[in-house]
């Protein structure tokens, strides 16, 4: 298993990172990670003001189809709080 807990929003594209994330993985392995979520409607990466990237689902999803993993669950959560706000993600498991 390779979990990346709030590290992805670091990173705009994410291709290379999972792809060789999933060259690591032994058979039936699975990568377990967080991301800042966009908003339906756009871009698939955006900087933020806050200097952190959000990433939007359907950019996911082509990444995974693209290096041959599948999502095993993805699910929207509260990832934390900032300035007293909450900031609201995708947590994802892909095999």
């Amino acid at each position: 298993m390779i979990t990346a807990a709030d590290v992805f929003c670091y990173f705009g594209e994410l291709g290379t990172v999972l792809s060789a994330a999933a060259r690591l993985l032994c058979s039936g392995g699975t990568i377990v990670f967080s991301v800042e979520e966009l908003t339906a409607g756009r871009a698939s990466y955006e900087l933020l003001e806050h200097g952190r990237y959000a990433h939007s689902a359907s950019y996911l999803g082509n990444i995974w189809t693209g290096i041959g993993i599948a999502p095993v669950c993805i699910s929207r959560a509260m990832l934390r709080f900032e300035r007293g706000t909450p900031v609201h993600g995708l947590v994802a498991a892909v095999r």
